[in-house]
Protein backbone atom coordinates (compact mmCIF):
# COMPACT_ATOMS: atom_id res chain seq x y z
CA UNK A 1 0.00 0.00 0.00
CA UNK A 2 1.09 3.40 -1.11
CA UNK A 3 1.03 6.18 1.69
CA UNK A 4 -0.62 9.37 0.70
CA UNK A 5 2.84 11.46 0.55
CA UNK A 6 4.37 8.38 -2.03
CA UNK A 7 5.61 11.25 -4.43
CA UNK A 8 9.10 12.43 -3.66
CA UNK A 9 8.49 15.70 -5.01
CA UNK A 10 5.43 16.36 -2.84
CA UNK A 11 5.96 19.58 -0.17
CA UNK A 12 5.35 18.24 3.53
CA UNK A 13 2.07 18.84 4.31
CA UNK A 14 1.83 21.91 6.70
CA UNK A 15 -0.11 21.62 9.82
CA UNK A 16 -3.17 24.05 10.46
CA UNK A 17 -3.29 26.47 13.05
CA UNK A 18 -6.81 25.69 14.57
CA UNK A 19 -7.33 27.99 17.45
CA UNK A 20 -4.40 30.11 16.48
CA UNK A 21 -5.23 33.81 15.81
CA UNK A 22 -1.63 35.37 15.74
CA UNK A 23 -0.66 35.66 12.49
CA UNK A 24 3.18 36.20 13.42
CA UNK A 25 2.59 32.68 15.48
CA UNK A 26 1.30 31.12 12.48
CA UNK A 27 4.69 31.93 10.07
CA UNK A 28 6.91 31.85 12.99
CA UNK A 29 5.71 28.17 13.65
CA UNK A 30 5.67 27.27 9.90
CA UNK A 31 1.63 26.85 10.14
CA UNK A 32 -0.80 26.37 6.71
CA UNK A 33 -2.39 30.11 6.05
CA UNK A 34 -5.18 30.59 3.14
CA UNK A 35 -5.29 34.44 2.60
CA UNK A 36 -8.97 35.16 1.83
CA UNK A 37 -8.63 38.96 1.79
CA UNK A 38 -9.77 39.33 -2.12
CA UNK A 39 -13.04 37.68 -1.08
CA UNK A 40 -13.70 40.12 1.96
CA UNK A 41 -15.91 42.16 -0.07
CA UNK A 42 -17.73 40.14 -1.74
CA UNK A 43 -18.43 38.19 1.46
CA UNK A 44 -19.67 41.62 3.72
CA UNK A 45 -21.47 42.87 0.80
CA UNK A 46 -23.86 39.72 0.74
CA UNK A 47 -27.80 40.24 1.00
CA UNK A 48 -30.07 37.59 2.62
Amino acid sequence: MMSANADTNALPLKPIPLGMSDWNNMVGQNKLIVDKTAKLGKLVTLRP
